[in-house]
């Protein structure tokens, strides 16, 4: 899986495209019991980071601010995640089993997360290794996985265009204008800062 994530080749694209014709309600978790998650919620937050994140990234959204989808997916994943190693009892079991009987949501809860973690370059890189290796072995219940409506594929997807080739490589319209012109430099990017520093020092400037 690792390798498919930094692989150019658009497969985890394709797979989610794929999986949007064939999922059906097959292990949706609909209707399995939490005493303190919502399922049916958590996987409208899960499609709604898929669909919005993807876009924002690529430049191809309508504003540059993060997409409120991101917030909302990444906070809720994180509460599953964690209720996923619960050990408060509720109607006699530990939070944690409860949580387990959904597999297919506990996946998407550490691809959410571990997503978040990339982008926000955090140095907590082994619970982004877990995360991969968890929806590494769910790979080998694909089957299962595409007749899901878990956003599995699309969601891996996202995280495979988390690298620094957006948001910190992306010159600002104000980074744009001529240097005579409005804004001054202190009012530019950080990123256009730096590339100006950079070119000063080469040219033997200060």
């Amino acid at each position: 899986l690792l390798r498919i994530l930094a692989s150019r080749w658009p497969l985890l694209y394709q797979l989610g495209e794929m999986q949007k014709r064939l999922q059906g309600t097959e292990h949706s978790c609909d209707d399995v019991f939490h005493p303190s998650l919502n399922w049916v919620e958590f996987r409208a937050h899960a499609c709604g980071f898929a669909e919005a994140v993807l876009p924002w990234l690529a430049g191809v959204s309508e504003g540059d601010a993060v997409p409120v989808e991101f917030n909302e997916g990444l906070s809720h994943a994180q509460g599953v995640v964690w209720k996923a190693s619960s050990s408060a009892i509720a109607h006699g079991r530990q939070i944690a089993d409860w949580t387990s009987d959904c597999p297919f949501g506990i996946l998407t809860a550490n691809i959410i997360r571990a997503a978040g973690i990339v982008i926000g370059d955090g140095d907590v890189y082994r619970i982004v290794q877990r995360g991969v290796e968890t929806a590494d072995g769910a790979l080998r219940t694909m089957e299962r996985l595409m007749r899901s409506p878990w956003p599995v594929f699309s969601l891996l997807n996202t995280m495979s265009h988390m690298k620094k080739s957006f948001h910190d490589t992306r010159l600002g319209p104000q980074d744009l204008l001529p240097l005579d012109a409005e804004p001054a430099e202190a009012n530019r990017s950080l990123l256009w800062q730096h590339a100006a520093a950079g070119l000063r020092r080469a040219a033997g400037g200060q």
